[in-house]
């Protein structure tokens, strides 16, 4: 005795001008994953298996199905300046359309109040070359933690570029923030 067949023989239909499910979703305009849950819901068109040879059978969709969702499709109206809005089969905006429309306009109020924005001053000329903390240290003769310090504080302008870097020119005003010891000459080693 054979076991029993799994494949469940079907009248043989042609199917070869049913839509690929490939075809069938860039008709609809959605892809074929949305293709195959609206199918799986019973909201999509009908769907077959069209058997290839040597090769698993290819999904397939009816045709008159197919192009009855396109034609059922919400009609969209072309504004003047190329917006594209949802309109009902009278040729009257959707609600969500209206709706969209009524936010982009009061964007537009929005954006028509806001004051101009301020002019910003142009950058302050370079007072010489740049150098990283460790160049300046080397310049000034100061510390570079001691830099980092005064950087850190607001006292000496600095800008990251890779590393921390400060403007030659402003190395000249460091001598006014630096703290002065004074030391009787008593506490100085011979």
């Amino acid at each position: 005795m054979s076991a029993p067949s799994r494949i469940t023989s079907m009248p043989s239909a042609d199917l070869s001008d049913w839509y690929a499910k490939p075809d069938a979703a860039r008709a609809l305009g959605i892809s074929e994953h949305t293709l195959d849950r609206m199918t799986a819901r019973g909201e999509g068109p009908e769907r077959r298996e069209r058997p290839r040879q040597g090769k698993r059978p290819e999904p397939v969709f009816c045709p008159t199905d197919v192009d009855a969702l396109v034609a059922a499709k919400t009609p969209v109206r072309v504004m003047p300046g190329g917006d594209a809005l949802a309109t009902t089969p009278t040729g009257e905006l959707t609600l969500g359309a209206r709706e969209l429309l009524a936010v982009l306009e009061r964007m537009a109020a929005a954006i028509a109040q806001r004051p101009a924005p301020l002019a910003l001053a142009p950058p302050e000329a370079s007072k010489g070359p740049w150098l990283t903390l460790r160049q300046a240290s080397a310049h000034t003769g100061l510390s570079v933690a001691l830099l980092r310090r005064l950087v850190r504080q607001g006292d000496l302008p600095a800008i990251r570029d890779r590393a921390l870097k400060v403007s030659q020119g402003d190395l000249s005003n460091v001598s006014k923030f630096l703290p002065v010891a004074t030391m009787e000459r008593s506490e100085l080693r011979p």
